[in-house]
C-alpha cells in the first residue's frame, strides 16, 4: 500500500513559504500542536480499542519537539515509562524469547495502533496545515 501524499501546488506554496521570515514558523506551530491533537485522539481510541487494560491509551501524550532549525516544526506522538515495555511491540509484533536461553519460541502478531492514527488524520490535519500556511501568506504578504 502505498503511502505517499500528494496535494496539487503545494510544491509552490511551501517554496513561497520558505521565502518569509521565522516569524512564520512561529505562526504556524500552534496548527502543527492542533494536528498532534487530531492524531493522538485517533490514537488513544486505536489503543483503547486493543481491549486492554487501558493503560497504554492514559499514557498517550503529543509533545513538540525543540529544533535548532528556524524552518522546522516536529512534534511526536509518545507514551509514558509505564508502557514502554510494550507500546512498540503491540504496534510492531515482536518475538517472544526465553530469557535465559535466548531463542525465539513464538510471535506475538502486530496490532497497529498508532500508525493507524496517523493514516486516518492525514487528510484532514494535510489541509489544516495548508490552509493555515495560505492564512500566513496572505497575512504577511506572500504571493502564491
Amino acid at each position: 500500500m502505498d503511502s505517499a501524499i500528494q496535494i496539487q501546488g503545494l510544491d509552490v506554496l511551501v517554496l513561497a513559504f520558505s521565502e518569509l521570515p521565522e516569524e512564520a514558523v512561529v505562526k504556524l506551530t500552534p496548527t502543527v500542536q492542533a494536528t498532534g491533537g487530531v492524531v493522538l485522539g485517533h490514537a488513544v481510541h486505536n489503543a483503547l480499542n486493543l481491549n486492554g487494560t487501558g493503560q497504554l491509551s492514559r499514557s498517550l501524550y503529543f509533545k513538540m519537539n525543540k529544533n535548532k532549525s528556524k524552518y522546522v516544526i516536529i512534534g511526536h506522538i509518545s507514551w509514558g515509562k509505564d508502557v514502554s515495555a510494550y507500546a512498540a511491540p503491540l504496534e510492531l509484533g515482536h518475538l517472544l524469547r526465553r530469557t535465559k536461553g535466548g531463542f525465539a519460541y513464538g510471535y506475538v502478531e502486530a496490532h497497529p495502533w498508532l500508525r493507524p492514527a496517523a493514516d486516518t488524520s492525514r487528510p484532514l490535519t494535510n489541509k489544516m496545515i495548508e490552509e493555515k500556511m495560505g492564512r500566513i501568506l496572505d497575512e504577511m504578504g506572500g504571493q502564491r
